[in-house]
């Protein structure tokens, strides 16, 4: 990068990012970094409180791990040349064993996956078609494009049924209504 292209903003970056210490600073960056600072009595400034927070974090002793806890880190840590710890301790004609089960799964599977089912699905005869076709549920009149006669396709129950035996139809017995319901049987449980 030029001299002329760095900017204060990211002389800024720079500095948080690596510190006041050239020798840190990206070699792309340096030279034009360092230009920057010669022209620049806000980068110089800015260069001087990276300085002074370097300072601060060098005097920082670093924080040592007890022994319990770097015991207990090492101790779920993986081990080398292991594997998943079901098989870790285990010798190595059953790590072997259990490999080539392994693979032996994951071929099956591939090749019943990838298997012809049989071929083409064989077509339906014209019987068959033709039941297909014919399939009507009771809702379909509501489906219809023409307005259906509500009145033809209601079925006839009680009185209204000529084959039923209502006053009205000459036979002797009473029509059921709700002042006079047909008697019921008791019946006991």
């Amino acid at each position: 990068m030029a001299a002329d292209r760095m900017t204060l903003e990211r002389l800024t970056v720079i500095l948080d990012a690596y510190g006041a210490d050239p020798r840190r600073w990206p070699a792309a960056e340096r030279d034009a970094g360092l230009a920057l600072l010669e022209g620049s009595a806000d980068a110089r400034a800015r260069r001087e409180a990276a300085a002074g927070l370097d300072v601060l974090l060098d005097g920082v002793s670093p924080v040592r791990p007890s022994p319990e806890l770097s015991a207990r880190v090492l101790a779920t840590a993986p081990q080398a040349g292991g594997g998943p710890p079901a098989v870790r301790g285990r010798p190595l004609r059953t790590r072997i064993v259990v490999g080539a089960a392994a693979l032996a799964a994951a071929a099956s599977l591939a090749l019943w996956l990838g298997r012809d089912p049989g071929g083409a699905i064989p077509a339906l005869d014209a019987a068959a078609l033709a039941q297909l076709d014919a399939y009507d549920t009771p809702t379909d009149i509501l489906l219809a494009d023409d307005d259906p006669d509500l009145e033809e396709t209601v079925p006839t129950f009680g009185c209204d049924d000529p084959t039923f035996p209502c006053a009205e139809n000459g036979s002797a017995s009473p029509r059921p209504s709700a002042a006079h319901p047909l008697p019921t049987k008791e019946m006991r449980a």
